[in-house]
Parts: structure tokens; C-alpha cells; sequence
């Protein structure tokens, strides 16, 4: 089965109890994420969630089809259904999952399954979405539904003034991955803290980092260039403007999103030069040069490993209340250096 749209928001939050098997994948690993993490809750619950939870690695299922069949059929100690999750996985394990789930019932334990971007001949969609047992939720960042902007403004405590805001709100989206997007709709809600009034254009234009910020551009591309040592001296300059952490955090969004579709387009067979010209906006001279460096340094598989660190940069940061740079978001960004410097 296929979900599409405002279904994959509803059915992470309601699941269908004949459903044995799911598969998130999309081109935004923050979303993706999120929705597993959604799921997970909706599956195990609050009642000793990890006593019930077994995490397999891609690698692992690969060599050890047993140890996945093994783990499906185990049964948790304490009661309760199990849930067994199986991050970055391609599509070598397609046939894998498929025998798993054609022989698993409903009293074995739930499949979760997690992928990057998957084409749509893709092997690993297809042993999700063809059985009635089983099902694939696509979580891209150009998607956002009324339905999740509903759903995240309710949750914030926020309304909306008009359909300008919501446009406003929903360019935002787009430009943004998931983790960066409720980062600004938390900030929001502090801006609004103690005004009932609604989200107009100018609260959302005030909260929102500028995505022409060119230092925080210049930091990004550093990072993603492998200039480790760049990268650390602009952090250590910028050490002490704790409202630099969040354009930061917009300009690494942008650009990671951006190199993302560069690297999924070549990898997926499209020339170079027709990768770049179907860029928007354009980029040329310089700012192309660059950006084709990272291009090799960069693969899918590396490029979705920063967008989680990058994500959990984000929690982090949120959780510690928004701090200086040089903190979650500083390490993130010296991490991301240091892994385009060894490619």
C-alpha cells in the first residue's frame, strides 16, 4: 500500500492494525526522522518502549537474514507488542524484507523500515507498497500538506492571521528542512508568548533567519568543502552572537538541500552539466566551482548521514533553550567538515 499527502501524518499517529511492515523514505531525513519517531510512539507507546524495540543496522540485515527473521519473531518479556527498526536501508534488501513480511503474522513484531530518496522503479518501494500487509509513507520536503501546517500550528499554540501568512508560513517550508522548519515555528511561539493574537506576514518575516545571511553561507559551504580549519575559525568568531546559531542552521539547510538533489540527480545517471543547469536559482562562476567541489566530496549515503547529525543539532540546540553557535550546531558543523575532508 501507498500512502501519500496528509495520510502518512494521520496513519504514523493511528496505524492500521493489519498493517506488519512500513517503510519511510524521502528526500529529508529530518521528516523522515520525525515520522519514525511518530510511529515508533504510536507502536510501542509509553509502557517500557525500549524493552520492546530491537534496532537492527542495514548492514547486519544484509549479511544475517536470520538475525532479522530471529528478531521478528521474539516476543517481548514483559508483554506487549514488539518493534523491530532498520535504519538506511536500500535496495539490496528489498527481497529480504519481502520473505520477512510474507511469512511474519500479525502477532509478530512490527517492521519499520527507513530509506533516503527512492526512485520509483525502486525495489525496495515495491516490497512495501505491493502487499496489503504492508506499506510505504514518502516523506519529501517540497510536500507539506494544509493538514501538516494545521497540525504543527496547533501543536505551537499558533494561528494563522490570514491566507498571506499561510503562504508566508508555508514558503518558509519550502525552503527549510523539517528540523529547521519547527525550530521556527518554536521560535514563534516565544515571540507570541502572552499575545493571542494571530501569525500575521511581518511575525513570521521578523522570526525567520534570513536565508541571504552571507556569513552563515560562507560557514555552510566551508563545512560542506571539508575546510575544517575555516570552518572553526569563522564558529570561533562568531562565538558570541547566540542568535547566529539559528542562520546557521537556515543557510546549512539550504544549501544540504540543494547539493542533496545536485548528488541524487548524478547518482541517479543525470550529465553533470545538465545536473547544474537545472539547479534554482542558477549558480555560476565561483559559487559554481564550489559547489561542484562538494559535489566530490559528497555521496547520498554521506550527505543523509550530516542531514541527521544536522537534525539532531537542532533537538539539541532547542532543548538547550537556542544557546551560543559553538555549541550542538558548531559541532555538527566541525563534524560535516571532517567527513567532506576524508573523501
Amino acid at each position: 500500500m501507498k500512502l501519500s499527502g496528509a495520510i502518512v501524518g494521520r496513519f504514523v499517529r493511528k496505524p492500521d492494525p493489519h498493517i506488519r511492515g512500513v517503510l519511510i523514505y524521502g528526500d529529508d531525513p529530518a521528516l523522515v526522522a520525525a515520522r519514525r519517531d511518530q510511529l515508533c510512539q504510536s507502536i510501542l507507546g509509553d509502557d517500557s518502549p525500549e524493552l520492546r524495540l530491537a534496532r537492527l543496522d542495514a548492514a547486519t540485515a544484509r549479511k544475517d537474514k536470520a538475525a532479522l527473521f530471529d528478531a521478528l519473531r521474539e516476543t517481548a518479556f514483559f508483554g506487549g507488542r514488539r518493534l523491530v527498526l532498520v535504519d538506511s536501508a536500500t535496495d539490496g534488501l528489498a527481497a529480504t524484507f519481502a520473505e520477512a513480511l510474507d511469512e511474519s503474522t500479525e502477532e509478530d513484531a512490527f517492521l519499520l523500515v527507513t530509506a533516503g530518496s527512492l526512485p520509483a522503479r525502486s525495489k525496495l518501494r515495491a516490497a512495501f507498497e505491493s502487499p496489503a500487509y504492508a506499506a510505504a509513507a514518502p516523506c519529501y520536503s517540497d510536500a507539506a500538506s494544509t493538514e501538516d501546517v494545521s497540525e504543527a500550528l496547533l501543536e505551537f499554540g499558533l494561528k494563522l492571521a490570514d491566507s498571506d501568512a499561510e503562504g508566508a508560513l508555508r514558503a518558509q517550508r519550502a525552503d527549510l528542512d523539517y528540523g529547521a522548519y519547527r525550530q521556527l515555528l518554536a521560535k514563534l511561539s516565544i515571540y507570541k508568548l502572552g499575545d493571542p493574537s494571530s501569525l500575521t506576514v511581518k511575525d513570521i518575516a521578523d522570526c525567520a533567519p534570513s536565508p541571504d545571511d552571507p556569513e552563515s553561507h560562507d560557514i555552510a559551504a566551508a563545512a560542506l568543502s571539508g575546510q575544517v580549519q575555516h570552518t572553526a575559525q569563522a564558529l570561533s568568531r562568531i562565538q558570541s552572537n547566540a542568535a547566529a546559531g539559528g542562520a546557521l542552521l537556515i543557510a546549512l539547510s539550504w544549501q544540504m538541500k540543494r547539493l542533496y538533489g545536485l548528488v541524487s540527480a548524478v547518482e541517479s545517471g543525470t550529465p553533470r552539466d545538465a545536473a547544474f543547469k537545472s539547479l534554482r536559482p542558477p549558480v555560476f562562476g565561483e559559487s559554481r566551482t564550489r559547489l561542484s567541489r562538494q559535489l566530490d566530496r559528497w555521496s547520498l549515503a554521506s550527505l543523509e548521514s550530516a542531514m541527521r547529525q544536522v537534525h539532531e543539532a537542532q533537538l539539541s540546540s532547542r532543548a538547550a533553550g537556542g544557546g551560543q553557535p559553538d555549541a550542538a550546531i558548531g559541532r555538527a558543523l566541525l563534524r560535516i567538515a571532517m567527513m567532506a575532508s576524508r573523501s
